[in-house]
């Protein structure tokens, strides 16, 4: 199933991070993990223009506004978003 493009900004050694990938892996979301100690116009994005200080960050185009942080709940719309038959 094509999935419309969705990125996580993560950081080493972040327990959420590992987390909300192993989740999206697992429902079959394909994604791009982004470290941010290694892209500094992925931290600089995620810092300055998100206005985010933690991670994870997931930002899709089918959601409003970016995913911060692990939440379980949320991860779980998205999934049930990208699943969902486009009209």
């Amino acid at each position: 199933m094509d999935y419309p493009p969705v990125t996580v900004y993560t950081k080493p050694d972040c327990p959420g991070c590992t987390l909300t990938k192993s989740i999206l892996t697992k429902a079959g979301v394909q994604f791009e993990s982004v470290d941010l100690t290694e892209n500094e116009d992925a931290r600089t994005y995620v810092t300055q223009v998100l206005g985010v200080q933690k991670v994870p960050v997931i930002v899709a185009d089918v959601l409003d506004k970016p995913i911060v942080g692990f939440r379980a709940s949320a991860l779980q719309g998205l999934i049930a978003k990208l699943s969902s038959p486009t009209p």
